[in-house]
């Protein structure tokens, strides 16, 4: 599962979210997920550097697309689908 920190953002099962993704790593990421049909994790990058704790995120599910070529960002909609933890972020 691929993991992606977004700051301040905490995806809630069944809610969807807009999201432009600039990063190039993970626009790659993203259209690999979309091309494969898989879920990817995301977590709130902010509570993540907060302590040493197990991280909690949520997997998520692209239901909308967009290629935009004017800056090659990607116009993308997500709905979450099921929480999950991480007990050993160092893995």
């Amino acid at each position: 599962l691929h993991i992606v920190e977004l700051a301040n953002m905490i995806l809630i099962p069944n809610q969807i979210v807009p999201w432009q993704v600039f990063n190039s790593r993970m626009i790659r990421m993203i259209k690999e997920a979309k091309q494969e049909q898989r879920l990817f994790g995301v977590i709130d990058a902010c509570s993540s550097l907060l302590n040493n704790e197990p991280k909690f995120g949520t997997t998520a599910e692209i239901v909308s697309f967009h290629e935009e070529p004017i800056d090659n960002s990607l116009q993308l909609k997500i709905i979450g689908r099921q929480r999950f933890a991480i007990d050993d972020p160092s893995t």
